[in-house]
């Protein structure tokens, strides 16, 4: 071989090796995500409405077959969501290098799946959040986020799947001696939750009784005007479920199987995901007894006039 041939001969060398790379090692797609931009809420009682909520996305390469997570592409990210709807990846994931679809849902708070479930200890303070199951792969206007055209984006939808209680309390009269409240307990609150990922799907169980303990000696409610009292986030309730009672310590005894009268709830449910209720406790010297509740949806955050999170 001639000199001028073998210099041609090297100078092919690094475009064949690169020929012969695995496809799947170049010209990787990342994967983005953002949240709605239109009628979202904020999730209360886990974290100020101005700051970022973390959360766990699950992804598969088989249609609603969250129960392995080990193949090629998939697995679990933890992401934080900013309160602009974007979202940032704790460690970076990537379309299937063929083209073929890769399925997700999101999930909060943050917790790692088995068997296509997670489950959670309910703690009353603490919201939980799902994000139904979308669909994409790496090619331009088949993507989650990044499109040409945004209007092909698929952006998560994050809904409660817990519903707010919000105490205050009032005396019945003026005239009487100062009454602290200590402690709520929503006696069949139950404490623990098992989320399927495919379905959203949420069956609760564990041991019945969650509470709201006020801090120091208690909050003192003296007068008619409601005082706060602060909020429990329960497990929400169908109309065939028999209600909800309430233990209530205070600095003159305990107030033993106190019922919320939920509003209109005729065939319906009694307490819906994603609503509040207002409960006003009213005392007397010898009774306790709600006077109201008041119902309405989980309090929205404006973003910039028009963007919010969470529906």
């Amino acid at each position: 071989m001639t000199c001028k041939r073998l210099y041609h001969f090297l100078c092919l060398l690094p475009l064949l090796a690169s020929c012969s790379q695995d496809p799947s090692s170049q010209d990787l797609v990342p994967l983005e995500l953002r949240v709605r931009e239109t009628v979202l809420s904020r999730a209360t009682g886990r974290s100020l409405p101005e700051q970022a909520f973390s959360a766990t996305v699950a992804l598969t390469t088989t249609e609603d077959d969250y129960s392995g997570l080990s193949g090629s592409n998939e697995g679990v990210r933890d992401i934080t969501v900013a309160t602009d709807g974007t979202v940032t990846w704790q460690s970076p994931a990537y379309y299937p290098s063929d083209g073929s679809w890769l399925w997700l849902v999101a999930f909060s708070p943050v917790a790692v799946p088995a068997n296509g479930q997670v489950v959670y200890a309910l703690t009353g303070q603490e919201d939980l959040l799902y994000a139904p199951q979308l669909s994409g792969n790496r090619w331009n206007g088949e993507r989650f986020s990044g499109n040409t055209d945004p209007a092909s984006d698929r952006p998560l939808a994050f809904r409660h799947l817990l519903s707010r209680l919000q105490f205050s309390a009032c005396k019945a009269e003026e005239k009487g001696i100062a009454v602290k409240i200590k402690k709520i307990t929503v006696k069949e609150a139950q404490s623990s939750a098992t989320l399927t990922l495919a379905t959203g799907q949420v069956v609760f169980g564990g041991t019945a009784g969650l509470s709201l303990t006020l801090s120091g000696e208690g909050t003192e409610v003296t007068g008619k005007d409601p005082v706060a009292l602060g909020n429990l986030i329960v497990p929400p309730l169908t109309g065939s479920a028999s209600g909800y009672t309430l233990d209530v310590e205070t600095s003159v005894g305990t107030y033993s199987d106190v019922p919320i009268q939920f509003p209109d709830a005729s065939g319906g449910a009694l307490l819906e995901a994603g609503m509040s209720h207002k409960v006003t406790l009213t005392l007397s010297d010898y009774t306790l007894g709600i006077t109201s509740v008041q119902v309405s949806p989980w309090p929205t955050v404006q973003i910039n006039d028009e963007l919010e999170l969470i529906q």
